[in-house]
């Protein structure tokens, strides 16, 4: 199989888990009320925020979706319908 050309976004992604992975262990050993912890509570923070919109929509809506899903049974669920990009996605 030959390797496709990778695109930036999945680079950029690539690094914003890392910083939040960096950012959540390195919590661990900081001073709660430190300035330290600070930069890390707001990096850990404007990571998720950045990383939020570059998640494709049908998979945001499938994964918000899923925890009222689970605990309700699916007729006390109103139905909503599919946005054009669900409906043409493999969900």
């Amino acid at each position: 199989m030959a390797w496709r050309k990778l695109s930036w976004e999945s680079g950029f992604i690539a690094l914003l888990i890392f910083a939040l992975m960096a950012t959540y262990l390195a919590a661990f050993f900081v001073a709660d009320n430190s300035t330290a912890a600070r930069v890390l509570w707001w990096t850990h923070s404007l990571s998720i925020l950045i990383f939020l919109p570059l998640i494709p929509t049908p998979s945001t809506c499938t994964w918000f979706s899923a925890q009222p899903r689970s605990f309700f049974p699916a007729a006390a669920l109103p139905r909503f319908p599919l946005w054009p990009a669900m409906k043409t996605s493999a969900l």
